[in-house]
């Protein structure tokens, strides 16, 4: 059968291995036969996937019996094509020839060249590998590269966009909302977020950035419950209370101060704590200050009284 002398179907092909050619030249398809396999010294272990073999469909390419014909004339670009082709136990591969570059002159490439222009495989299990070829088949999709493999989920609206994983117990997903914050859910219909982060700063639990006042890089909702914690205090600590010229203030100062603000000097009052909140290693610094003044203090007194009683000795 022939169209136009444009298409050709088996019976009446000049060739066997072609079972349909569409059009000539660079704009050739053909659907073909390709090679049964690669000889035994090219195969791959098991699951380790290199067979041709059942047919394929060539966009600018054809098999001829031992090597893989590509035309090209006009541009340097009409010498590129692609595949998709099959394997003997149902394996489906896509194959992508870039041009040569070299004035569109006609190309031969083996089966071996076939194999490494082969960017994507979906194995009969249903594995779907995008990139590097070799190696055991073990995930449902991967992308595989030598360096620099990336996966990118772009929403090009400021609608949310994201990626989830579940079975029948659970699931959880990564989501960048309408505000650009990012999350960590569960629940793919009815998002509930548990972790958020946006601009170096993390949130655990129902996190708004907005009402985040500080410099704090971490918010938690709820408590955190843990058996230790360490906090590296940047300041000094609070020992030069026992310098020899540390000034304490007298008691009267200090009952005074108390009377007109109801806290102690240097210590933050509620009112300032519920607007700001507490910087533990800080605070911490403060309450062994005025522990550090206090213990003073009881030094001072029990000189006195020592002192006192010797008084009434006499």
């Amino acid at each position: 059968m022939d169209i136009n002398g444009d298409l050709r179907i088996a019976s009446l092909s000049s060739d066997p291995i072609y079972k349909a050619i569409i059009n000539s030249g660079n704009n050739k398809v053909v659907i073909g036969t390709g090679p049964g396999q690669l000889k035994p010294d090219e195969k791959k272990g098991k699951n380790e996937y290199p067979q041709f073999g059942a047919g394929y469909i060539g966009f600018n390419t054809s098999f001829n019996y031992d090597h893989w014909d590509l035309s090209g004339s006009g541009t340097s670009e009409s010498d590129a094509g692609s595949i998709i082709y099959s394997s003997l136990d149902g394996g489906l591969f896509f194959c992508t020839i870039p041009t040569s570059g070299i004035g569109g002159q006609p190309r031969s490439l083996t089966q071996t060249d076939i194999w490494g222009q082969t960017k994507m495989v979906i194995t009969p299990e249903g594995n779907v590998r995008i990139g590097e070829k070799d190696g055991p088949y073990l995930s449902s999709l991967e992308i595989r590269k030598s360096s620099g493999a990336k996966i990118l989920c772009n929403s090009l609206t400021t609608e949310s966009s994201s990626i989830w994983t579940q079975n029948t117990v659970h699931g959880y997903g990564f989501i960048v909302d309408q505000s650009g914050v990012g999350h960590i859910s569960e629940n793919f219909q009815q998002p509930n977020s548990i972790i958020s982060f946006q601009s170096g700063k993390v949130g655990i639990g129902d996190i708004n950035f907005n009402m985040c006042g500080g410099n704090s890089k971490l918010f938690v909702e709820g408590g955190i419950t843990t058996e230790e914690v360490i906090v590296k205090v940047k300041s000094d600590w609070s020992d030069f209370v026992f310098n020899k010229d540390y000034k304490l203030k007298p008691l009267t100062e200090v009952s005074k101060f108390i009377s007109e603000n109801n806290h102690l000097p240097d210590i933050p009052s509620s009112k300032d704590v519920a607007k700001d909140g507490i910087e533990l290693g800080a605070m911490n610094a403060l309450l062994l200050r005025k522990i550090e003044e206090l213990t003073l203090y009881v030094i001072e007194q029990q000189k006195q009284i020592e002192t006192l009683k010797q008084s009434i000795k006499k």
